[in-house]
């Protein structure tokens, strides 16, 4: 990823950008990494057992399509989710607290 492209991040979270707008941006900045990328970003729900897509700029609806996606130990090892053409796996040990601890920048 280009320094330009970070600072310019930097500098929409410390000058208070909507969150949305921010992981939009990055997930922009990721999808321009290659030809055919296409990034989506989850968070956790208030209470930590779902996750919903926060950004995907590049499949429109695709959020309110997918909806939530329940995480923890009766989830299944693997969400495989597709919309589309498009398919993604994300384990579900990625969306366990202690797991997001260490994906944080």
């Amino acid at each position: 990823m280009e320094n330009e492209s970070v600072l310019n991040i930097l500098k929409l979270i410390f000058a208070g950008s909507p969150l949305t707008e921010v992981l939009a941006i990055i997930a922009q900045l990721v999808e321009s990494q290659g030809d055919s990328v296409l990034c989506t970003i989850w968070l956790p729900d208030e209470d930590g057992r779902r996750l919903y897509c926060a950004a995907a700029p590049s499949l429109p609806g695709f959020a309110a399509q997918v909806g939530l996606m329940s995480v923890g130990p009766r989830a299944r090892h693997a969400a495989l989710l597709s919309f589309g053409e498009s398919r993604s796996l994300l384990p579900t040990s990625l969306a366990t607290p202690s797991s997001r601890a260490d994906l944080a920048l």
